[in-house]
């Protein structure tokens, strides 16, 4: 009889987030400053992702993306990258406001 070694076949450990709340990591006066652009640049129809990185948030890179997940977190941006992107009515209202109402 032979016995034949067994490899102990090591298994990766499972990664990636274990739940729990994700917040937006821009603070809400910066947001806002980004709204007022989103919503210039937005007004006639919805913009391209490439458009609203450039022209909105400033960064193509991974910051822009951080920055346009924190507008659709705190409700200033609609849409997806098949759609386009286009400011919510939030976003608009804000934009609207007189300068005392912020």
């Amino acid at each position: 009889m032979t016995t034949s070694p067994t490899k102990n076949v090591r298994q990766m450990p499972k990664g990636g987030r274990k739940g729990g709340s994700v917040f937006p990591r821009v603070s809400l006066v910066d947001a806002i400053s980004y709204a007022h652009k989103l919503v210039s640049k937005t007004h006639t129809a919805p913009q391209p992702q490439d458009v609203i990185l450039s022209g909105v948030v400033g960064s193509k890179g991974g910051i822009g993306a951080v920055r346009m997940s924190a507008l659709k977190q705190y409700g200033f941006l609609k849409g997806d990258v098949k759609t386009n992107f286009s400011a919510d009515t939030l976003a608009k209202k804000i934009s609207a406001a007189p300068p005392d109402e912020l």
